[in-house]
Formats: C-alpha cells, sequence, structure tokens
C-alpha cells in the first residue's frame, strides 16, 4: 500500500477525471475509464511529439553513431563517451522518446488502485452497467450456461464410461467408498 500512499494526489486526480466523465456520460463508468485514458493521453501528446521527433532525429544520427561505434569498437569506455559527447554536440536526448510512456505508468497506476479501492467498489455495486451492460444478468446468464454445459459434458462422460465398463464390474470408487457396481 506504500505506492497508494506516494501516488494519492495522482488517485485522487484520476478520481476527479473519472467521476467528470461519469457525471458528463450519464451513468456509465466503462466509457469514464476509456474518456480518462484519452484525457491522460490528450495531456502528454505534447511529450509524445516531442519523443517522435528525438527518435526520428536519432534515426538520422544512425550512420555517425555506428562510424564511433565502429572507430573504438575495442574501447568500450571510451566508445560511450564518445557517443554521449556526440549526444551533446547535437542536442539530442537517447532516452526522449521514453519520457511518454513512463508518464503514463503512474496515471494508469493510480487507476489500478482507484479500481480497486473499496469506496469505488461500492460506487460500482450501486450501478448495474459497466459499458451500459448489465452486469449482473450477465453474471447469472453466464453461471447458468456453463453449469448446463458442464452437467451435459459430464452426463455425456458418464454415459460414456459406463458403457466402456461390464456389467457387474465395479464402475465407480470414491476414497473411503464402496465400488458401485453396474447392473
Amino acid at each position: 500500500m506504500y505506492i497508494a500512499n506516494v501516488l494519492q494526489p495522482l488517485i485522487d486526480a484520476c478520481q476527479w477525471i473519472l467521476e467528470f466523465w461519469h457525471d458528463l456520460i450519464g451513468g456509465s463508468w466503462g466509457w469514464a475509464i476509456i474518456f480518462m485514458t484519452f484525457t491522460v493521453r490528450l495531456a502528454i501528446l505534447p511529450l509524445t511529439f516531442k519523443g517522435v521527433k528525438s527518435m526520428q532525429r536519432l534515426q538520422t544520427l544512425q550512420p555517425e553513431i555506428k562510424k564511433l561505434q565502429e572507430r573504438y569498437k575495442d574501447d568500450k569506455q571510451r566508445m560511450n563517451q564518445e557517443v554521449m559527447a556526440f549526444y551533446q554536440r547535437e542536442k539530442v536526448n537517447p532516452l526522449g522518446s521514453c519520457l511518454p510512456l513512463v508518464l503514463q505508468i503512474p496515471f494508469f497506476i493510480s487507476l489500478f488502485y482507484l479500481l480497486r479501492s473499496d469506496e469505488f467498489q461500492q460506487d460500482i455495486a450501486s450501478n448495474p452497467g459497466f459499458f451500459a451492460i448489465d452486469l449482473e444478468r450477465y453474471r447469472r446468464a453466464t453461471h447458468h450456461t456453463v453449469r448446463a454445459a458442464s452437467s451435459r459434458h459430464l452426463r455425456r462422460d458418464a454415459r460414456v464410461v459406463l458403457s466402456v465398463i461390464p456389467r457387474g464390474q465395479p464402475a465407480l470408487a470414491l476414497a473411503g467408498s464402496e465400488p458401485v457396481s453396474v447392473s
């Protein structure tokens, strides 16, 4: 829970954004989560563009970097120093394209903790639909379908097993019970 405490301001911000979209849309938590994701992506869009530019710049400089690596291939420390000096001269950051991805991680960890919080679970419990789907009806239908399918397969498997066992032979023996004979 230490992470949740450190990220509490971000969790609160995510909760505010989520509730804003939930109230604006009209009650669907699923759509509110999707719109919150778009909001976060939109907020870091300028950094994403900067990261793409940095990546493209590194690609254009790649032949020169290869030459430096080839020239200093026997001395790894000197090669690293020369490559770093080259990056500084060209004013390019090799980690610049990773920044947008790294910035998204705390937002989505905060969303994870928010969705698992007791308060949010109670809000969802009072809202039967997530993507405007009645989740309780879906759970009941899924449960009945799985139960019916599994019992149908069990009956079929039992008929197959019983048809293979000769009459008078023990058909089934549970741990600690007497075998049942087929008659």
